[in-house]
């Protein structure tokens, strides 16, 4: 017998399109117990537990690793702290020691001008 009204549909497929559109609201099963009666989150988490403490002597490695690679960081930072200026310096130098050389000379002259006379100074100077 069909229904008077289409839109409406009859008891049975109704129900049925009804648990449809309800098929899973939840995606935790935590809670749920498995066959042997524990429950879910506890084998859950005694698994990661398990999975976590197999993966100790890689963590430790990567320990190892990151210790060393900071240690030849601190080592590098070191070696560019106590790093000289790399210009050469023999132009330098010899500049240097010619002013310093100037410097003397010209205080030698003073000092015999004051100690004895100019007849000295203009020697030393021809000298």
């Amino acid at each position: 017998m069909r229904h008077k009204d289409p839109a409406r549909p009859g008891l049975l497929r109704g129900a049925l399109l009804g648990a449809a559109g309800r098929a899973a609201l939840t995606d935790n099963f935590d809670a749920c117990r498995d066959l042997s009666g524990r429950r879910l989150r506890h084998v859950n988490a005694e698994q990661k537990l398990a999975e976590w403490a197999a993966q100790a002597k890689e963590r430790e490695l990567e320990k190892v690793g990151l210790k060393h690679i900071r240690a030849q960081e601190k080592a590098a930072l070191r070696e560019a702290r106590a790093e000289v200026c790399t210009v050469p310096l023999g132009p330098v130098r010899t500049t240097l020691a010619y002013r310093l050389g100037l410097s003397l000379t010209c205080l030698f002259c003073v000092f015999l001008y004051a100690s004895s006379g100019a007849s000295h100074v203009l020697n030393f100077l021809l000298w």
